[in-house]
């Protein structure tokens, strides 16, 4: 029963010298050895089917255990095949009693103080099956070994707690196959882009909700029945939240942390790497604070739906959608004349006519003067972060937040697409005069902005941006102007005409297509 004890029993016979003038009476002490052993036949037989190759691993056992072709004469019933795995046991043996005299004393005692040996082996035996070789000198504790060990049949069956993931999961598979709501909608999108569906979408700004979680996981499972597939819950999460999901694994951990870092903040990626993973999975809730990307509320796997649906409400109560961002550029609007302005290409929706959203932008674009074709939201991410950025120095330096205006923008109709591209381009200024200094103009009324809009050749068509510009404090300028004075942030020239000096000054929102009515 004692798996692998070959290597620590070997030289058991060289550790007894000299016992025989220190131990006399081994004779006589070892028969009573045969009676504690005899049991061992009967328990053995079960556990030599859980521990193969037991007989193996007791080499030399003649020798650490005298008088044992005695006691053992019973084991022949029990371990059949003992003869062919211990030749040589018989002659081994007769020396004994010359050989370990005086072991008698020692022995006896071994049987009560290691008693409890054989029940710890068990297990020992079938999680670490090398096991045998850490229970040296166990040949002396064999005699106990017989009334521990037919205990062990009981015993394995602990195996059931040792693996009670089995049954989690077997329990996750069964409720699984009982859902009747399916999960919430995750967006599929990249997160620089959810994130302008949600924190920076400006016709519907909602909380962005992070959910990590580990697909194998039985946690993952259990939250996803008991919670996620809430029908009230799903239903609240879609009109209220944009959700965006990450299947962890050990290989793309980093590659979340590093995707978060950059897009969200190091911040948020610090809370996500110290959560401890028995709280997985994990559902971050964002919100815009101070300015910041800041996480409002972590909801946990372990958490009930009663729980998580009452902070998914406090998320949503306090989510705010004044979108200001921290300062990380460190740039003076006073010094600016030319920009190192690198972005990626803005992205265009089309809005649809029958739209809130379209009527809008139209009251606005005053279409009774023309017809207007088509109407395109500008997204830009990096545009619109470094505007945020920007209007937030302004605000603060000006103690208020009544910072910008919606203007106009007219231009050439292939040149509105390079603007989008690449921005408004300083080497493009004074083209059409700067009679207000040299940077970019915007202007309230249309059909000022409607003039340099040139149509194309083809289709007669024409192109305005429609732009949030941050005008913060203005003075009057005059054609030397290369930048703002000092704590102003635009030029201004005759009613409704602004200057700006810089791209993020500006944010363009729509870009209008139309026709002009004759």
């Amino acid at each position: 029963v004692i798996i692998g004890n070959a290597t620590s029993i070997p030289g058991n016979a060289t550790s007894i010298p000299g016992n025989a003038s220190s131990i006399p009476g081994n004779a006589t002490s070892i028969p009573g050895n045969a009676s504690s052993i005899p049991g061992n036949a009967t328990s053995i037989p079960g556990n030599a089917s859980r521990i193969p190759g037991n007989a193996s691993s007791i080499p030399g056992n003649a020798t650490s255990i005298p008088g044992n072709s005695s006691s053992i004469a019973g084991n022949a019933t029990s371990i059949p095949d003992d003869a062919t795995r211990f030749p040589g046991n018989a002659t081994s043996i007769p020396g004994n009693a010359s050989s370990i005299p005086g072991n008698a004393t020692s022995i006896p005692g071994n049987s009560s103080s290691i008693p409890g040996n054989a029940t710890s082996i068990p297990d020992d035996a079938t999680r670490f099956p090398g096991t045998a070789t850490s229970i040296p000198g166990n040949a002396t504790s064999i005699p106990g070994n017989s009334s521990s060990i037919p205990g062990n049949a009981t015993s394995i069956p602990d195996d059931a707690t040792r693996f009670p993931v089995i049954e989690q999961e077997q329990f996750c598979h069964s409720l699984a196959s009982q859902m009747t709501t399916k999960l919430p909608a995750f967006c599929q999108d990249s997160l620089d882009q959810v994130l302008m569906n949600s924190l920076y979408n400006w016709t519907n700004p909602r909380p962005l909700a992070l959910y990590i979680y580990d697909d194998q996981s039985p946690a993952t499972q259990i939250f996803n029945t008991l919670v996620l597939c809430s029908e009230s819950l799903n239903a609240y999460l879609a009109e209220n939240f944009v959700l965006w999901a990450w299947s962890l694994t050990q290989k793309n951990y980093y590659e979340l942390l590093t995707t978060l870092a950059t897009h969200v903040g190091e911040e948020i990626a610090t809370v996500i790497h110290s959560s401890p993973t028995e709280l997985y999975p994990l559902l971050v809730c964002l919100i815009f604070n101070q300015g910041e990307i800041k996480i409002e509320c972590v909801i946990q796997g372990i958490m009930s739906d009663s729980e998580v649906f009452g902070h998914l409400i406090q998320v949503r109560d306090t989510f705010s959608d004044q979108f200001h961002l921290p300062d990380t550029t460190g740039l003076s609007l006073t010094s600016i004349q030319t920009e190192n302005w690198s972005i990626p290409a803005s992205t265009l929706t089309q809005v649809s006519l029958e739209s809130n959203e379209f009527r809008r932008v139209a009251v606005d674009f005053n279409e009774e003067a023309s017809s207007i074709v088509r109407i395109d939201r500008i997204e830009n991410t990096v545009w619109l972060m470094q505007y945020l950025n920007q209007k937030r120095i302004v605000d603060a330096r000006l103690g208020h937040n009544d910072t910008e205006k919606l203007l106009f923008h007219g231009c050439q109709y292939a040149a509105a697409e390079q603007i989008l591209q690449q921005a408004f381009d300083h080497n493009r200024i004074g083209r059409h005069g700067a009679s207000y200094g040299q940077g970019f103009y915007f202007s309230t009324r249309r059909d000022l902005s409607d003039r340099y809009a040139m149509p194309n050749p083809s289709t007669g068509e024409k192109r305005i941006l429609m732009c949030r510009v941050l005008v913060g404090r203005s003075c009057k300028g005059d054609p030397t102007m290369t930048t703002c004075p000092s704590n102003y942030d635009s030029t201004t020239g005759r009613s409704g005409i602004y200057v700006v000096y810089s791209n993020r000054h500006i944010l363009p929102e729509y870009l209008i297509t139309y026709k002009k009515n004759l």
